[in-house]
């Protein structure tokens, strides 16, 4: 498999990191998307594919019990981390993060 254009896609994001979260939409926007996600949940165990900057991550922490946010780019996962960290987290263990292509195991019990 020709791996070029994932390491390109992975290479933007990893450049974008910083910025990323300037080119969503607006703020009116993002929140009745996230008033639709409260509305569906509560969640049990939630993999997040592509996290990002942990936009959705948030919401998905305060209605899941818990969360494995996964994504390619170490920058866009430390932008979340802080994130999360300070904003609901507080050093709760409730998230998981990593950068693998494999789920099975992110939520076993005992």
């Amino acid at each position: 498999m020709d791996r070029r254009p994932r390491e390109k896609q992975i290479a933007f994001y990893r450049a974008r990191a910083p910025e990323y979260d300037q080119s969503l939409a607006t703020r009116n926007q993002l929140e009745i998307v996230k008033q639709s996600l409260r509305a569906v949940g509560p969640f049990a165990d939630v993999v997040e594919l592509a996290c990002g900057t942990g936009i959705w991550t948030k919401e998905l922490v305060r209605i899941s019990r818990a969360v494995a946010a996964i994504d390619a780019s170490p920058e866009m996962i430390d932008i979340s981390r802080r994130s999360i960290a300070s904003d609901v987290l507080e050093g709760s263990e409730r998230v998981r993060r990593g950068r693998s292509t494999r789920v099975r195991g992110l939520f076993s019990r005992g």
